[in-house]
C-alpha cells in the first residue's frame, strides 16, 4: 500500500512538472513593453555659437517635398546641439527637408535678433531602421526689430 501511494504521488508530481515546463516561457521578458517598431531616425546637429540671447522659440521640422510634416516638431533649446527625431511611419516621398522655423503665430520682427537657416534637403529612399544625419547652420541676423 505504501508503494502504491508513493508511485501515485510521484506520478502526480511528474505530471505537474511536465505541464509546468510545457507552459513556461523560455525567454522571460517584460510583457508590458511594446515591441520595437522600426522607424526612421533623424540625427539633427545644429551648429551655432551663441553669444546672444534669443527671445523667439524655434522648432526643428522635417517635411517631405509636398510640405507635409513627416515627424513631430522638436523645440530648439539654445546650448543643445544634437537632436533625435523619429519618423514613426514612413511617409512616402523621395525628399526630406529639414529646417529651423518659427511658429506661425509669432511675429518674426518682434525680436532684435533673428535666426536664419537655409533648409537642408536629403534625398531618399527613406527606409525604416535607418539613421539619417543632418547638419543645420543657422546664422544670426541682427537689426530685425520693427521701427
Amino acid at each position: 500500500m505504501k508503494t502504491t501511494k508513493f508511485f501515485s504521488v510521484l506520478s502526480l508530481v511528474l505530471i505537474f512538472a511536465a505541464v509546468n515546463s510545457a507552459f513556461a516561457d523560455d525567454n522571460p521578458r517584460d510583457k508590458s513593453k511594446k515591441p520595437d517598431i522600426p522607424n526612421i531616425r533623424y540625427e539633427v546637429a545644429i551648429h551655432l555659437s551663441l553669444g546672444v540671447t534669443l527671445c523667439n522659440t524655434y522648432y526643428i521640422q522635417i517635411t517631405d517635398e509636398s510640405g507635409r510634416l513627416v515627424a513631430p516638431r522638436k523645440a530648439f533649446v539654445p546650448g543643445t546641439s544634437k537632436y533625435v527625431i523619429n519618423e514613426m511611419f514612413s511617409v512616402p516621398g523621395r525628399a526630406r527637408i529639414v529646417s529651423l522655423v518659427l511658429p506661425s503665430n509669432v511675429d518674426p520682427y518682434a525680436c532684435a535678433i533673428l535666426l536664419v537657416t537655409k533648409p537642408v534637403v536629403k534625398m531618399g529612399p527613406f527606409l525604416p531602421g535607418r539613421t539619417v544625419s543632418i547638419d543645420l547652420f543657422p546664422v544670426i541676423q541682427k537689426g530685425a526689430m520693427k521701427e
